[in-house]
Formats: C-alpha cells, sequence, structure tokens
C-alpha cells in the first residue's frame, strides 16, 4: 500500500504491508534522500543491498532502482548514477521500492530534504525582534509572529515542524547565539510514549513490537533513529486492527496516525549567549494575540456552554 507518499510532509514517511483491510505491519522512515543520493552515486552495491533488506528480497534489478541495467557498470559515472537513481527512486519516480508497493528506502517527498530543513533553520536562525504591544517588552517571535517575517508558504502554521522549528530556534538567535546541525545532520525518530498504543485487555504493547533501526541512542539518551518497523510478534493473540490508541480510545487504521505517535527531532549545537550579533530594530506588533484563533475561540465557547 503506497499510503499517499506525495502528502507526507512532516519529515516522516511511511507504507502499510497488509493484504486488502488487513493491516499486518507499518514501516517509517526519516532517512534523508541526500544521504541515499550520495550512496547511489558512490556505493550502488551498498545501496542495492539495503533495499533487498529493507523489501525482505534478494537479487533486486539494478533497473527497478536506477531505472538502468548499466547502472553498475565502469563506464557510467557517479553523476550519473545519482541522477538516474532520483530519477527512478525519488519526488515522482515509480519504483516500487520507495513508493511503498515493495518497500521504502528513504523520503521522496519534496519538502522532506535536507535542503529544505537547512533552508529554515537559516531564516529561523536570522535574529528577529518583537516590541510587545501589551507590556513593552523587546522579546523573540512566538511560532505564530515568526512565520510572518517569511514568504508566504514557506513556513506554515498547521505544519508540526515549521513553527516549532522557528520559536525554538529564532529564540536562540535572539539571545545571541551562533546554532548550527548537530553532526551528522539528520531526521530522526525517538521512541513511542509507553502505554500509549494498547493491547484490547488494555495491556502495553510487547516491545517487540517496534523495531527501531538505522541509527543509535545518544549520549543523552535520546533516540536517533531513523526506521521504525511495527509489527505484532508471532505469538500474538490479537490482530493489529484491535490495536487502541489509549487516549483516543480508537484502533489504529492509518500509517500517519503512528506517525503522530512518534517524536520527530531534528538537533542543534549553540553556543552560549552572546552579544556580538547584531540585533535588528525590533518589529513593532499589535498586542501578543495570537492570530487565526477563532477555531479555538469556538470550540471553547462550546467548552463553556456544555459545562454551564
Amino acid at each position: 500500500m503506497p499510503g499517499g507518499r506525495s502528502v507526507q510532509d512532516e519529515y516522516v514517511e511511511w507504507r502499510l504491508v497488509g493484504s486488502g483491510a488487513t493491516i499486518m505491519r507499518i514501516e517509517l522512515t526519516t532517512e534523508l534522500p541526500e544521504y541515499w543520493s550520495l550512496l547511489a552515486a558512490y556505493k550502488p552495491q551498498l545501496l542495492l543491498r539495503l533495499v533487498e533488506e529493507f523489501a525482505g528480497e534478494d537479487n533486486v534489478s539494478p533497473v527497478d532502482v536506477f531505472g538502468r541495467e548499466d547502472a553498475l557498470s565502469e563506464g557510467i559515472s557517479p553523476q550519473q548514477r545519482e541522477k538516474a537513481f532520483s530519477n527512478c527512486m525519488l519526488g515522482r519516480g515509480t519504483s516500487p521500492y520507495n513508493d511503498g508497493r515493495r518497500a521504502i528506502c528513504c523520503m521522496r517527498q519534496q519538502s522532506n530534504t535536507l535542503a529544505a530543513a537547512a533552508a529554515l533553520a537559516t531564516l529561523a536562525c536570522t535574529p528577529h525582534t518583537i516590541l510587545d504591544g501589551v507590556d513593552g517588552r523587546v522579546r523573540a517571535p512566538n511560532c505564530s509572529e515568526a512565520t510572518s517575517f517569511f514568504e508566504i508558504g514557506f513556513a506554515q502554521l498547521g505544519r508540526a515542524s515549521d513553527p516549532l522549528l522557528l520559536e525554538r530556534l529564532g529564540r536562540l538567535a535572539f539571545e545571541g547565539r551562533v546554532v548550527g546541525f548537530a553532526s551528522p545532520p539528520g531526521i530522526y525518530m525517538g521512541k513511542i510514549q509507553p502505554g500509549r498504543l494498547i493491547a484490547p485487555d488494555g495491556s502495553e504493547l510487547p516491545e517487540e513490537s517496534f523495531c527501531f533501526s538505522r541509527g543509535r541512542l545518544g549520549e543523552d539518551g535520546e533516540g536517533r533513529f531513523q526506521r521504525l518497523t511495527f509489527e505484532l510478534p508471532d505469538d500474538a493473540d490479537f490482530a493489529m486492527a484491535d490495536v487502541r490508541d489509549a487516549a483516543t480510545g480508537r484502533p489504529l487504521r492509518y500509517g500517519g496516525e503512528l506517525a503522530d505517535l512518534v517524536p520527530i527531532s531534528v538537533f542543534f549545537q549553540a553556543t552560549e549567549p552572546d552579544t556580538v550579533i547584531d540585533i535588528p530594530d525590533p518589529v513593532v506588533v499589535e498586542g501578543a494575540a495570537t492570530p487565526n484563533c477563532e477555531e479555538f475561540e469556538a470550540l471553547y465557547a462550546n467548552f463553556e456552554r456544555a459545562g454551564s
């Protein structure tokens, strides 16, 4: 089941493995396409072995990964291999080994790239200041205010990633810190909150149901994994359709529901606060209210009426 890869744009992509409407396994990845493109250019044999591992197959044809039979020949330059791989496996490429039909290897949605993350981080780290219209203090912009400094569509309030990055990195820039990606740069998954997904009897799922790979635990104890396979053990006496979200009580039906429960992190390094950076004059705003809150205000009004 390809799973609508073209709209999976929150720095994590997934596929469902099943039969008909029955889910057997969910696979998630945060691997960057840039890394896989470099593998294609300079380590094509290693890349093919990884594809075979993720697909559970032997002897995957170079045609299905590079779009050409001679991709491994000495007469093909690294640049030609990289371009062939990108055309076949990334973006609108039709390879079954990265569109979800037979495997998912790395992210392919055009927003889920290292270049996109770096561009957003660079702009977020440009110092901006707000002169608060309520209490008169000069402060760092919040996420909704920060988006107003960028072109429409570049950073969106409705996404889980953009507002958080803008606010957190903007605060560091406001403090005069120099910020950079921690090495190696990447998009990483952390462990799912214990007890969030439960069995029909309310017990926690077996730990072996969640297989994290393509990464490690950091020295800070935070997960730095780029792949997650969610599959019940063979001796489980219930099916995936019986797994429920403890917070909502609803059964798990889509890959996106699992993706929503997985914390996604980008790690940065920052210097100590300093005053050497030239902070621009503050932008005056009228009040500190967050715009576009009509929906929340209506929900709160309904809550108040229900409680009265």
